[in-house]
């Protein structure tokens, strides 16, 4: 999921994500990914316009060593592994 939202973004296509941490019920939501930064060790950061936070860029980790998505900056919620979903394809998917 990260390699297909790090491609839409080189191409200047925003990606609508759904996030969550279920079974926790703190986050469940989806955030719009517009950028992105890879460190060293190959983990990538996501930022996120979060609208339950619209002046503060969010920001989603993708941990490239566990495999998994990690909140890392987002509204009112813990640092920690998430999940998440890609939410919109094109106007017929």
């Amino acid at each position: 999921m990260a390699s297909l939202v790090v491609e839409e973004i080189r191409a200047r296509r925003p990606v609508q994500l759904l996030v969550t941490n279920f079974p926790t019920w703190e986050l469940n939501h989806t955030v719009l990914a517009y950028d992105y930064r890879v460190a060293a060790a190959g983990d990538v950061d996501f930022v996120v316009y979060d609208p339950n936070d619209p002046y503060v860029p969010g920001i989603i980790t993708f941990d490239h060593a566990a495999r998994r998505f990690v909140s890392t900056r987002l509204f009112d919620t813990s640092v920690g592994g998430i999940r998440a979903f890609r939410m919109y394809y094109g106007p017929l998917l």
